[in-house]
């Protein structure tokens, strides 16, 4: 589970260019249930010749841990129809997840990957605005996610002939979820359709962070989702202040493969996601 409590200070230059700084307060908690059978993978167990099965990897409490990153973003507007925009948030660095340091790599290690927004719009009359833009998500620099569970068979208890602890679960190169990478390409549109009312819609196609063959340890976190539709709307209050509302679906997405552990058994994963946001604005 993550929450995220923005904190944004925004300043115009002039009529055409606006800036925004944001103070992002995240929290991440992690639980884990039914990864016992992974304890003779572990750096622990390894490590002591199968002398110590691990505390920190399954059936603990929940874990949580918090963290602070930064949001940046520059709006322009050119002429009288068309502006765009660049958003960047930093990787957030939310500590390790210490009750179950034995299942993800480094020690539970799951900071929040950076991401880089640009956008365009284009206002053909003043109360009907369309939007696109596209996301990268950096969940390649964050080891617990993007290494390979492939790397597990280094680890000198898979008997394959591994000699590096340092591969095994919960150390330095251990097994991930082997996230690519993420590309989100989106389009959508806004309507004034009052004073006080705004109403919007969209569509986003995202790139699979999931490789078909990775699909054991994905149980615990399963992404897959490629196509979201949003809808939402604002509410203008008194005094310039603002309250939103917006809903995401995210359509169900599939793969089925061989279990990375077990050929001979195949695993399907599937997944659909719901999203709601709501944001209360205020301001001079």
């Amino acid at each position: 589970m993550q929450g995220f409590v923005d904190v944004t200070w925004a300043k115009m230059w002039g009529e055409e260019t606006s800036f925004g700084l944001s103070a992002v307060l995240a929290a991440q908690s992690v639980r884990a249930k039914g990864t016992g059978g992974l304890a003779k993978y572990t750096e622990t167990f390894a490590a002591s010749d199968g002398s110590i099965f691990p505390d920190k990897l399954t059936g603990n409490r929940l874990d949580t841990n918090y963290g602070i990153g930064l949001k940046v973003g520059l709006h322009r507007q050119f002429g009288e129809h068309f502006s765009a925009g660049i958003m960047y948030q930093s990787e957030i660095n939310v500590g390790s997840a210490n009750k179950y340091a034995y299942l993800f790599a480094k020690g539970g290690d799951i900071d929040i990957p950076a991401w880089l927004r640009l956008g365009v719009s284009w206002s053909p009359v003043d109360v009907l605005t369309f939007n696109a833009d596209l996301q990268k998500i950096f969940y390649s620099n964050i080891d617990a996610l993007s290494n390979s569970f492939t790397n597990i068979y280094d680890c000198p208890t898979t008997g394959v002939g591994g000699t590096d602890l340092s591969s095994c679960l919960g150390g330095k190169n251990g097994p991930g979820f082997a996230w690519d990478d993420v590309g989100v390409y989106s389009v959508g549109t806004s309507w004034d359709v009052s004073d006080k009312w705004t109403l919007r819609a969209g569509f986003g196609s995202s790139d699979q962070p999931t490789p078909g063959g990775e699909n054991f340890f994905n149980i615990l976190m399963v992404s897959l989702t490629e196509a979201h539709y949003t809808a939402g709307f604002s509410y203008r209050l008194k005094n310039g202040r603002e309250l939103s509302f917006s809903f995401m679906y995210s359509e169900e997405e599939s793969i089925k493969r061989p279990n990375q552990l077990d050929p001979n058994q195949n695993l399907l994963l599937t997944t659909d996601q719901f999203d709601f946001q709501v944001s209360y604005t205020w301001g001079n």
